[in-house]
């Protein structure tokens, strides 16, 4: 119980420093006052602490490894950093992918001194995962589909990050939120297909998720 405690305590307290860091990410990037001012209304701020605590403790729930929990909760702090500044202004902040990748490359060198013997799939998972979330986040493109730049760096990032399996995953988890979303907009007659959406924040949500229940483990626990 003391471990989900602290975890919260760190969530809530990571939760209040990217809050400011997205306040200050958006005021850099817009002019408009009500969103340089959005993310500062108490119930924004009192529910990105929530979630943040609530995320970390699922974290510390969810792997034994302290690496594992450090990693994570590092990743959870900037994506959803990365969602919020999406959301409200469809921009994703190169900064925080480079704190990502960066994190990764870490936390890659950390496994590769405890475990030498695993070069080739340490190194095998990530770069495989980079290459398919961008060519699957590219495909719209060709398609002529509007997807932003950003959201394909974004997925290669979460590619990189992740290893393609548990980007397979989140990516299917966000399509049928954006499919519920659609269907939404169809049904009140505000959107259509052709309707521009911020992607970070629905892949935010489908990496979070699989994070804290990757089909893999899943798996595991019912064989």
């Amino acid at each position: 119980m003391l471990d989900y405690i602290i975890g919260a305590i760190i969530g809530l307290a990571a939760g209040f420093a990217f809050n400011k860091l997205a306040i200050r990410q958006i005021s850099k990037r817009t002019e408009d006052v009500n969103k340089q001012n959005a993310l500062k209304k108490p119930v924004v701020l009192i529910t990105w602490l929530i979630i943040s605590a609530l995320l970390f403790a699922g974290v510390i729930w969810r792997d034994k490894s302290i690496l594992v929990r450090v990693e994570y909760m590092i990743y959870i702090s900037a994506i959803l950093n990365i969602a919020a500044v999406d959301l409200l202004i469809r921009k994703i902040p190169n900064e925080l992918l480079l704190v990502l990748l960066s994190v990764k490359l870490v936390f890659i060198v950390v496994a590769l001194v405890k475990a030498p013997s695993d070069f080739v799939q340490t190194l095998f998972m990530p770069a495989v995962g980079l290459v398919v979330a961008s060519v699957v986040f590219s495909i719209p493109s060709y398609l002529h589909i509007s997807m932003g730049a950003g959201d394909v760096k974004f997925a290669g990032v979460i590619g990189f990050c992740f290893g393609y399996f548990m980007f397979l995953q989140a990516m299917v988890i966000m399509a049928v939120i954006l499919l519920f979303y659609l269907l939404f907009l169809l049904a009140t007659h505000k959107g259509n297909l052709k309707t521009a959406i911020a992607m970070g924040p629905y892949l935010a949500v489908g990496v979070i998720v699989t994070m804290l229940f990757p089909i893999t483990g899943i798996m595991a626990g019912l064989g």
